[in-house]
């Protein structure tokens, strides 16, 4: 397969990834108003695993605003800003994983720098979320005082659901690069 046909099979993925992620934004569980737990996740840490940092942030910002628009939030002034946090997901785990393939490696070879960086880009993507939060608050005015008294509920649940995307994902990823399909 020559250049051009890597490229259009990279976007393809990527495309499927978009997809893959949106649809599973909708399937969330709730845990308070403003807390929900989701799988969605899983997609951008697969996504930086296998592409690497920057297809992670093109997934997770088209993903993410196709989300949005097709959510109950619409479009707003704000949504841009929604579309930011869900990068730190895969752009930790990019880098990583950039990082170990130069030595030769993979991330998910290395099972304590795989479960710290799905933890860092986890809490990464929750504080961002509670700053977008604060900001839309300001922005939109309603009370944000309320963005304070969840972040501890939001941790909670950012490392929970980074624990379920770590076990689904590692199997995948190594099934992935199993097949050799790139």
């Amino acid at each position: 397969m020559g250049k051009s046909g890597r490229l259009v099979h990279r976007m393809a993925y990527d495309a499927l990834f978009v997809a893959l992620y949106a649809v599973l934004g909708y399937f969330t569980i709730p845990i308070t108003d403003n807390v929900r737990f989701s799988f969605a996740g899983a997609v951008l840490f697969a996504a930086g695993l296998y592409y690497g940092p920057v297809d992670s942030v093109i997934i997770s910002v088209l993903g993410e605003f196709l989300l949005q628009l097709s959510g109950p939030y619409g479009l707003s002034p704000t949504t841009p800003l929604w579309c930011l946090p869900p990068l730190f997901r895969g752009l930790v785990v990019g880098i990583a994983e950039l990082l170990y393939r130069k030595k030769g490696s993979h991330l998910e070879e290395h099972l304590l720098s795989y479960a710290l960086c799905f933890a860092l880009g986890s809490l990464l993507t929750t504080f961002a979320n509670t700053g977008v939060i604060y900001l839309d608050g300001m922005i939109m005015d309603y009370p944000v005082e309320y963005t304070y008294i969840t972040m501890l509920i939001r941790i909670g649940v950012s490392l929970a659901s980074c624990a379920v995307s770590a076990f689904l994902v590692y199997p995948l990823i190594r099934a992935l690069r199993k097949s050799q399909i790139q």
